[in-house]
């Protein structure tokens, strides 16, 4: 699976978590994100113009620590 040689690359040269954002609305990819170990972090919700709209997105991290 990429998202694992990806997390064995971060481990490999020192990095201990990564994060990434995602659209609130997405709740697919939330569930995605999910099951590969990522976690939302609170109050980390902001607000980013989309094609001219307001949506709104949430920001997820994993630690890489096994």
């Amino acid at each position: 699976m990429l998202w694992l040689a990806a997390r064995e690359q971060m481990r490999t040269h020192g990095h201990a978590s990564v994060s990434l954002w995602v659209l609130a609305a997405n709740a697919r990819a939330i569930m995605f994100y999910a099951a590969a170990g990522f976690a939302r972090e609170a109050k980390s919700a902001r607000l980013i113009k989309v094609g001219g709209e307001q949506v709104r997105e949430l920001r997820c991290s994993c630690s890489l620590e096994s």
